[in-house]
């Protein structure tokens, strides 16, 4: 008897870490989100907002990206842009300041360079055919 519940214990708290880790990520992925959203920068046809970009490829070279916090990530993270006027960005987002406002480094791209970085992923090269010709 005592096993059984200790066996309902230990399986009630991971499932309870397992959800609160989950949350934590979407909690942060929203809050990169949102953060990039915000943004403006110049283009190529003139100021760019972040809610304009279509991303159409995140690359995280942090090792277990879905249990890193939102800290560890900066920095880690790529995010591959199509913009209006058929522009190309590579976005970064690069540290928290002790406010929690997130720092990005936001770079444009040649159609060329944007499509090397894409070569081998064919969603991400869908999707960008699909902005460029849509």
């Amino acid at each position: 008897m005592t096993d059984s519940l200790g066996f309902l214990a230990a399986f009630f708290f991971i499932g309870l870490f397992a959800w609160a880790s989950a949350w934590q990520y979407r909690r942060d992925s929203a809050r990169l989100r949102g953060s990039f959203d915000s943004m403006r920068f110049n283009g190529p046809d003139g100021p760019v907002k972040g809610h304009q970009l279509k991303v159409v490829k995140q690359v995280s070279y942090q090792p277990g990206e879905n249990s890193a916090g939102l800290g560890a990530r900066m920095g880690e993270t790529f995010w591959y842009c199509v913009g209006p006027g058929q522009s190309y960005w590579l976005a970064m987002p690069m540290r928290m300041s002790r406010k929690g406002l997130i720092e990005w480094v936001v770079r444009p791209l040649t159609e060329e360079r944007m499509r090397a970085a894409l070569l081998g992923d064919r969603r991400a090269l869908a999707a960008l055919d699909a902005e460029t010709t849509g």
